[in-house]
């Protein structure tokens, strides 16, 4: 079982943001709610989306990890 998503606010814009762990350890901040999307392959799969898709200060994070 995975671990519980921890929830803040983006210290960018102030919206309400979860973090998550990557397969590689890191800590990614992402949108508060699951989005369910079809793949390419037809496969339908349910996560969450990156809030640097949505946040308008993502560039002031960039190459901070």
């Amino acid at each position: 079982m995975s671990e519980p998503v921890k929830a803040s606010a983006c210290r960018g814009c102030g919206r309400p943001i979860r973090w998550i762990k990557t397969k590689g350890g890191k800590a990614m901040p992402v949108e508060m709610e699951r989005k369910t999307i079809v793949t390419e392959a037809g496969e339908v799969v349910s996560g969450f989306e990156s809030h640097f898709a949505h946040c308008p200060k993502a560039g002031s994070f960039r190459g901070r990890g």
